[in-house]
Formats: structure tokens, C-alpha cells, sequence
């Protein structure tokens, strides 16, 4: 006759190595999907810098590493540089807290960290229908040109509300309240559109400060 203390044993051994054999099956899926996760990563990461700097070629950009620059991930940016080798700018990450995510920017300055060439979000989690339209692209698409199928390949279009940030500079934004005067905020979600501003806003200005040590980035 089994005691009940030999049960309970066997049963947390079975449990341990249930746990011990789910944690090798994990780590091993982890070791075969590494390399495809971080090529996507850098294919997405390649993909933001050419839309903030569509001019500058793929072999244009160059990761800088710095401690400095605490605003960016992993205290990263990149410096951009056109066909003949002059620095256009650079590319920095920011984040800013969404409604119902972490939003994620990629922010192109100009080489004097004046002009915001443009943002890039990628990647948010907001409401759908509401702050998720920060990425919401304007369909030019007539129902007549659904009927008759008619299927023209055009360039990917740059979301109406990422599209107001190309060429303003720092004075263009300006808070007062809870609201910023000069920009479009998405319908519905304040909170979204603040997010994605300030991140790029204090992005520039720490970037500015920090690395290019400008004394007008207050």
C-alpha cells in the first residue's frame, strides 16, 4: 500500500520535470528563432529610417553608440548621410506612455537638430478606431474602382497624422493645457496624440542638449 507522502513526492517530481522539459523546449525554440527575430527587427528598424530619410540610401546610415544619449534604446541613434557623404541628420528613438500601450517612435532631425524630418511609429497597442489611427492611412480608392477591380500599384502613403511633423521645427509645438495648438490630435484620443508628440518633442530637445550640447534646447 502507497503512503500519501511517497504520492505527493512522486507528484512533485513529475512536476519538476514537466517544468524542467517545457523550460529546454522553450529555450531551444528560442535558439532557433533568434536569428529570424532580430533579422525582422532590423529589416523594421531599416524600414522606419527610410521613411524619416527617404533620400538617404540604406548604406547611408550609421549606428552611433553613446552614453549620453539615454533617450534612445540602448542608448543608440543614427546618423544619416546623403550620396556624397555629408551628414543630412539623425535618427533617434523615443517612447512615450499611449492609453493602452507603450508607443514607440522612430524621430528624423535635421543635422542641426532643428527641423523634425519626420516620425515613424513603430509600434503601438492604442484603441482601435481611435488612437490606433495615429498610423490610419487615407484611402484614395473610389467604390467605382472596386467594382471594376481596378488595382494600380502607388507608393505607400505616410499617415495623415505622422505626415504633420515632416518639417516643423521645435517652436512649431506648442502645448498649452493638455493640448497642442499646432497639431492635428486624433479624434477621440488625446492621450495618443500627446504621447506620440512629447516623445518626439523631448527626443530633439534631449538629443539636442545632450549630444550636439546646444544651449537653445530648453
Amino acid at each position: 500500500m502507497k503512503k500519501r507522502g511517497d504520492s505527493a513526492y512522486n507528484m512533485v517530481i513529475v512536476l519538476a520535470l514537466l517544468c524542467a522539459a517545457a523550460g529546454l523546449a522553450l529555450g531551444g525554440t528560442y535558439r532557433v528563432t533568434r536569428g529570424r527575430i532580430e533579422a525582422q527587427k532590423e529589416r523594421e528598424r531599416m524600414a522606419a529610417l527610410r521613411i524619416v530619410f527617404p533620400q538617404v540610401k540604406k548604406d547611408g546610415f550609421r549606428e552611433v553608440s553613446s552614453p549620453k544619449s539615454a533617450f534612445a534604446a540602448g542608448g543608440k541613434y543614427h546618423e544619416a548621410y546623403d550620396d556624397s557623404g555629408k551628414l543630412v541628420g539623425y535618427a533617434l528613438e523615443a517612447a512615450g506612455t499611449g492609453y493602452s500601450s507603450t508607443i514607440r517612435v522612430t524621430v528624423g532631425i535635421d543635422a542641426k537638430a532643428e527641423e523634425i524630418r519626420g516620425i515613424k511609429i513603430t509600434f503601438q497597442q492604442e484603441t482601435p478606431g481611435l488612437g490606433a489611427n495615429c498610423e490610419a492611412v487615407e484611402v484614395e480608392e473610389t467604390l467605382w474602382d472596386v467594382l471594376v477591380g481596378k488595382r494600380e500599384k502607388t507608393p505607400a502613403r505616410e499617415p495623415k497624422f505622422q505626415a504633420q511633423f515632416r518639417g516643423k521645427n521645435l517652436d512649431h509645438f506648442v502645448k498649452v493645457g493638455n493640448k497642442y495648438q499646432n497639431i492635428d490630435g486624433l479624434t477621440g484620443a488625446t492621450i495618443t496624440t500627446n504621447a506620440v508628440t512629447d516623445a518626439a518633442v523631448a527626443a530633439v530637445k534631449e538629443f539636442k542638449k545632450r549630444i550636439l550640447k546646444s544651449s537653445d534646447a530648453e
